[in-house]
Formats: C-alpha cells, structure tokens, sequence
C-alpha cells in the first residue's frame, strides 16, 4: 500500500484530510442507497461495545449523570439490559 504525504501545516487546527480511492468513491453512492446487513463480527463488535458503554453508564457519578440527563434510576435500568437488546 502506497504511503501518501501530506503537507504539514503550521496550525495545530488544520483540517484532517483523508484521501479517498476512485474505488472507495464509485461505492459511496450505492452504499448510501443500499445499507449493507452486518455480519457476525459486526454483531459481535456491536454487542460488546453496548455491554462497555453499559458498564461506563453504570459507574457514572451522579454529578455527570445530572449533566447528561440521566437519572441514577434509569442508568441502572439501562445497565441492567442484556448487550443483545
């Protein structure tokens, strides 16, 4: 795989290019028009970051739950849901 340079900027704010393939752009369109169905591994990934963030969720103060909008009691509820839900 070719390796792309790009000019570095002086400012820490420049935008973050990424190059993108006439491949990788042809697709963009039917992708968009057609969603593909995740497979296993997509699933599975998927599982595991909602049993993450539920386990984040959960040990939340309540100060940041306040700030979020979540009340203790309904973290815990959303907690206690099983990842594949």
């Amino acid at each position: 795989m070719a390796q792309i340079r790009l000019p570095r900027s002086s400012s820490p704010l420049a935008p973050v290019v990424s190059p993108v393939t006439p491949r990788a752009a042809a697709g963009a369109g039917r992708r968009a028009a057609m969603p593909r169905k995740p497979g296993i591994l997509g699933l599975v990934l998927r599982w595991l970051d909602r049993s993450t963030q539920r386990g984040r969720l959960q040990e939340l103060d309540d100060r940041l739950l306040q700030d979020i909008g979540v009340s203790r009691e309904d973290a815990l509820a959303e907690a206690k849901r099983p990842f594949w839900m």
